[in-house]
C-alpha cells in the first residue's frame, strides 16, 4: 500500500497574515507614547477616559493622612471641552480611607469632579494604570 498523497501547502489570504502579524506585534512598537509633564506617565495617542473605564486616582486633600496614596476609580462622566478631566467615583479602602457621610462622601467611595490628568506623585489627579 502506498502512502497517501501529500496535500498542497496552505497559503492564507494576505488579510489574515496582516491581522496575525498585528496581534503578535508588541504594543510598544505600534503605539508611541506621548510624554506628559515631568513625572507624569505617558498617554497613548488617542486614548481618552470614557464612562466605565477604570483609572487610578492619587488621593488629594480629601484623604487626610492618606493623601498621595493611589486608589482605583471609575469614570462616571466626561464633559466637553476637555474629556481628559473626567468625573470619578474613587473606590476607598473601606474604613481605612475615612470617606464618610459627614464629609460628603459615601463611606466606601467618594466622588471627584473635573479631575485633571496627572500621575502617582500628583495628589488630586488621575492616571492610567500601568501595564504589569
Amino acid at each position: 500500500m502506498s502512502p497517501p498523497p501529500t496535500p498542497a501547502p496552505y497559503t492564507p489570504p494576505a488579510e489574515l497574515i496582516t491581522a496575525a502579524e498585528a496581534i503578535n506585534t508588541p504594543v510598544a512598537s505600534v503605539c508611541a507614547v506621548t510624554p506628559g509633564p515631568v513625572g507624569a506617565p505617558g498617554v497613548p495617542p488617542g486614548q481618552k477616559p470614557s464612562i466605565g473605564r477604570i483609572v487610578h486616582y492619587c488621593l488629594g486633600d480629601e484623604a487626610g493622612p492618606r493623601k498621595g496614596e493611589v486608589r482605583p476609580a471609575i469614570v462616571v462622566a466626561t464633559r466637553a471641552p476637555d474629556s481628559m478631566m473626567p468625573n470619578l467615583q474613587v473606590l476607598g479602602d473601606g474604613p481605612n480611607d475615612g470617606f464618610d457621610s459627614t464629609t460628603g462622601h459615601g463611606g466606601e467611595h467618594c466622588w471627584r469632579g473635573t479631575v485633571p490628568f496627572g500621575g502617582p506623585d500628583q495628589p488630586g489627579t488621575w492616571f492610567w494604570p500601568p501595564r504589569v
